[in-house]
């Protein structure tokens, strides 16, 4: 499913990272697809999921990687002010 999007995402010029790991303080994991345009300084999270067995599970993970992965990722890629868009996504199979 990440591969799809991926592809689809680069063939219009984003840059891509699949399974991306992050960590701010106790917060770690990893990101199931990222897509940026540095120019635009513009970012796409897409959290692919297959099933659901704890709700509350999933949901705070996608909160935790909501809230610390874009900052993560600005100051990775050197981008002082940070992203000026950021979109998160659940896409369900």
């Amino acid at each position: 499913m990440g591969e799809m999007v991926a592809s689809r995402l680069a063939s219009h010029g984003f840059t891509i990272a699949i399974d991306e790991p992050y960590q701010h303080y106790q917060f770690a994991g990893r990101a199931d697809l990222l897509a940026w345009d540095l120019d635009r300084r513009a970012l796409l999270h897409v959290e692919n999921r297959t099933r659901f067995p704890n709700l509350q599970d999933a949901i705070g993970s996608y909160n935790a990687k909501r809230a610390y992965l874009p900052g993560v990722l600005a100051e990775r890629l050197g981008l002082r002010t940070g992203f000026n868009s950021v979109t998160n996504v659940v896409a369900g199979l």
